[in-house]
């Protein structure tokens, strides 16, 4: 049962300003050298504020006014970024480029929202159904022995010595023109983030949770595995007030991307044109926080040793192994223009999820992974799109151009999500890629 401090209203502000200097040098015509840097400041605080005087639950979150905050976050950093390209024969038919560049991390009022005491804030408690009619009365729940926990403004704070979270990106290219409209190239690219936020509960470090190896008096056992498992339990009873520490996570900062990418580039000649990419890559690390949004931190608890079963070695951020795209272009007789558009990507990682719950978990229930997003994909997705279309000029100024777009042309309907919790429900499918569709369209100009 969570009771919230519904209704509220709240008010956070922040300021951003960033100032870039760029500048290019060409050193005897073969090698140009782009330097540029970047200064960002960011401040967000929120301002003097009261909770609403009708709330929901006013013993629970008693009607308080709050001071103005002041600057609760403030970052001043500057970014380098640096560009080399090679002329390799002198003759601009063969290019080698490298480039490094520090980004740090756009934020908005998110962290500062989540430490706003008048903000979205509530209360765990343990409710028995005593009547059972399936309605939680006060009588059965809110009782200070039944409180679990508790998240909110009122109970986070930010670290005073947070830093700003940033990626640095690394990138180095080989492109050559084999003949007149023909271009490849072979690319590389790496990516790691650092100073990533999350949440530990500083009230429930990991060493107050006790393991267990049996739920509702049975072993416990992973759903997909079928292996043994252990879980940890903590002590409610005397469980004290939640304090949540918003604060970098050491742990993320060996997250990191690697991509190889090879591309093909044929300008329109002899009435066809072409573009082809071919990209293999990975991105792997620690997973934090389940849920797509940038709010999703506010879900997880790094002193959670349950959130930390098969938290590291994840595939992130649905990234697909191989991904090889084409589209190409060609000219019909009788002034007909046809172009097609092919695709093919890997199948997204799947992470297999559990919720516990029973009498020797004393936190009432707590979500597992059970393997780490990779080990399972979904199946992979290839896309075949047509167009058709041919102008029609009308007094060299009104031009008619119907067209007819065919999407997915195979009628594939390939599952792109499944039902991750493990269940009754477990891997039904939940979404699929769009089956065909034709449209017909008329553009026109004048």
């Amino acid at each position: 049962m969570i009771a919230y401090d519904t209704p509220f209203t709240e008010k956070t502000y922040f300021r951003d300003t960033s100032a870039y200097f760029q500048d290019a040098w060409t050193l005897k015509h073969r090698f140009t050298l782009n330097l540029g840097l970047r200064y960002d400041r960011f401040a967000s605080y929120y301002p003097a504020q009261s909770t609403d005087p009708n709330l929901t639950f006013p013993d629970l979150f008693p009607p308080t006014k709050f001071a103005a905050s002041g600057n609760l976050i403030e970052w001043n950093n500057v970014s380098p970024r640096l560009g080399l390209a090679v002329d390799v024969t002198g003759h601009g038919t063969s290019v080698l480029r490298f480039s490094y560049g520090r980004y740090y991390k756009m934020e908005g009022t998110g962290l500062v929202e989540a430490v706003n005491p008048v903000g979205f804030a509530g209360q765990t408690f343990k409710w028995t159904d005593s009547n059972g009619d399936g309605i939680p009365q006060t009588s059965e729940w809110k009782d200070p022995t039944n409180f679990v926990g508790g998240f909110g403004g009122t109970s986070t704070h930010i670290d005073p010595k947070l830093s700003r979270p940033y990626s640095d990106e690394v990138s180095a290219s080989f492109e050559k023109q084999l003949w007149g409209d023909l271009r490849v190239s072979a690319s590389y690219f790496y990516r790691v983030k650092k100073n990533l936020v999350g949440l530990k509960n500083l009230a429930q470090p990991t060493s107050d949770y006790t393991p267990i190896t049996t739920l509702n008096g049975q072993p416990i056992v992973n759903g997909v595995t079928n292996q043994p498992m252990t879980l940890f339990s903590f002590d409610t009873s005397t469980i004290p007030a939640p304090n949540i520490l918003l604060t970098n996570i050491s742990e993320l900062d060996d997250n990191a991307y690697h991509g190889v990418e090879f591309d093909a580039v044929k300008r329109m000649s002899h009435k066809w044109q072409l573009l082809a990419g071919f990209t293999i890559q990975r991105q792997k690390g620690v997973f934090c926080c389940a849920g797509s949004s940038d709010d999703a931190i506010f879900n997880d608890d790094f002193n959670d040793p349950n959130r930390d079963i098969n938290r590291r070695d994840n595939i992130l951020n649905n990234d697909a192994t191989y991904v090889f795209k084409v589209d190409s272009s060609y000219d019909l007789p009788w002034k007909f223009r046809s172009s097609v558009n092919f695709q093919h990507y890997t199948g997204f990682p799947f992470q297999p999820t559990e919720v516990f719950s029973g009498p020797e978990l004393n936190q009432l229930s707590t979500t597992v992974i059970l393997q780490p997003a990779g080990d399972l994909r979904l199946p992979s997705v290839n896309l075949l799109n047509l167009r058709f279309a041919r102008e029609f000029v009308f007094r060299d100024r009104v031009h008619i151009e119907p067209m007819v777009d065919l999407f997915n042309l195979t009628n594939g309907q390939t599952v792109v999500s499944r039902v991750q919790t493990f269940g009754p429900n477990y891997r039904f499918p939940t979404n699929t890629i769009n089956p065909f569709l034709a449209r017909f369209g008329l553009k026109i100009n004048f």
